[in-house]
C-alpha cells in the first residue's frame, strides 16, 4: 500500500487535514 506509506511521511496535522476534507466532500456528496 503505497499511499499509506506516503501519508505516514505527511505530517500527521496535515494528513488530518487532509481526512476533514475528504469527509467534507463525502458529506457534500450524499
Amino acid at each position: 500500500m503505497k499511499s499509506n506509506d506516503a501519508t505516514a511521511l505527511v505530517s500527521p496535522r496535515l494528513s488530518y487535514e487532509l481526512f476533514e476534507v475528504l469527509m467534507h466532500v463525502i458529506m457534500g456528496i450524499l
